[in-house]
């Protein structure tokens, strides 16, 4: 996580110290972990732990808001971080569908991503291979 002395790291270990035996189910609503995964109370778990360190630590105030000077902080020790680019593609598709000319998805799906993150040199924006197995060819 950023912090104002730049990326702090919450470890399992420092969560297992903080919750002990104590399970997550034992202090959330059984209403609200339903629709969480597993994968998901994990993350809630660490979350937990990094915000009751920034407390102790008094980067964050009353109402667990961050304080102008650590934020400012931590904003000039963490920008040049540089964030990955993830698109997952699922079974939900755009409203508006970019125009597929003569069955080419491939230049509708470059399109899509230049509109995306437009830059000079679009030529390596998207990659993608070709396999030919039992069922025929897949992109």
């Amino acid at each position: 996580m950023p912090g104002p002395d730049g990326d702090e790291l919450v470890t399992c270990d420092e969560g297992d110290q903080h919750w002990g035996r104590l399970d997550i189910e034992e202090v959330l609503e059984p209403s609200y972990l339903r629709n969480l995964s597993k994968k998901d109370r994990e993350c809630r778990r660490a979350l937990f732990v990094a915000a009751v360190r920034l407390r102790k630590s008094n980067y964050l105030d009353e109402a667990n808001e961050p304080r102008a000077i650590h934020l400012k902080r931590a904003k000039v020790k963490c920008e040049n971080v540089q964030k990955l680019v993830r698109v997952n593609l699922g079974n939900s598709f755009l409203r508006e569908d970019p125009m597929v000319r003569s069955g080419n998805y491939i230049s509708a799906l470059h399109e899509w991503a230049q509109k995306q993150w437009p830059i000079a040199d679009a030529k390596g924006l998207v990659l993608y291979t070709d396999t030919q197995g039992r069922d025929g060819w897949t992109s």
